[in-house]
Parts: structure tokens; C-alpha cells; sequence
């Protein structure tokens, strides 16, 4: 008569799971909270279409850039307006200025959109001085 064969998994294969498991983890964790900041400042990067088109039109109307929001025509956003990340967004010395709160990975990241003259064209710059560039948005790398 033949003893029946035990049910189950040993303890090395148990091992060899867990430890393929922790290596699966080690590299997915990272990658989406990094996926998950770079939303966030893309989000904020995407209220700036607003401002923006105002100191167009003011621009191709007049000829002249608007130095704050007032001037534009632009009522600011603020914390209680905007996402929970953003603290504010709003024409600052002629640029438009993203700053972030102290969420995670933001700690009071700054993005400003500069607009840049040059005869009758109009373009923009973007740069952030506190934010790593692999994080920003397309249009300010």
C-alpha cells in the first residue's frame, strides 16, 4: 500500500514567492508614486491655458504683456479653489506662476510660464526652480 503524498507548498517554495514578490514591489512602488507626482504637477501645469489666453488677447489687442492678474482680467486661483496640491495659480511680474502645496513629492514646487517677446511674436518659457525636470510636463522640459 502506498503512503499518500502530503498536500502543499514547502517552505523554500513559500520563500522563492515572497522574495519574487518583494522584488516586484521594490521596483512598482517607486515608479508609481513618481507616476503619481508627475499627475499632480501636470494637473496644476494645466491651469495655466486660462492666464495664458488672457495675456494673449491683451497682448495681440494692446501690445503689451499684463503684469499681474488684476491687469489681465484674471481672478486668481487659490487653495480653496483649485485641486488639493495646488496653492495657487495667478500673474505674478508679468508671469504665470503653479506653486504646489507640501503634498508629497511637491514640497512647495514652483512652475513659471514666462512669456517671451520677441518683435510681434509672442512665445512662452517654462521653467521650475525647485522641481526635478524627469517630473514636469512636456511643455516645460
Amino acid at each position: 500500500m502506498r503512503r499518500p503524498r502530503p498536500q502543499g507548498y514547502t517552505l523554500l517554495e513559500l520563500m522563492i514567492v515572497l522574495f519574487i514578490v518583494g522584488i516586484v514591489l521594490a521596483i512598482a512602488i517607486p515608479s508609481y508614486v513618481s507616476f503619481q507626482t508627475r499627475t499632480k504637477i501636470t494637473g496644476g501645469y494645466s491651469l495655466i491655458s486660462e492666464p495664458k489666453r488672457r495675456i494673449e488677447e491683451i497682448w495681440n489687442v494692446d501690445g503689451k504683456l499684463p503684469q499681474t492678474s488684476e491687469e489681465a482680467g484674471y481672478t486668481p486661483i487659490d487653495e480653496d479653489d483649485a485641486m488639493p496640491y495646488i496653492k495657487r495659480v495667478e500673474i505674478i511680474g508679468g508671469a504665470i506662476e503653479v506653486e504646489y502645496t507640501g503634498a508629497r513629492g511637491l514640497e512647495n514646487g514652483l512652475i513659471v510660464v514666462s512669456p517671451l517677446v520677441s518683435g510681434v511674436t509672442l512665445s512662452w518659457s517654462c521653467l521650475s526652480p525647485n522641481l526635478p525636470i524627469n517630473l514636469l510636463p512636456k511643455g516645460c522640459r
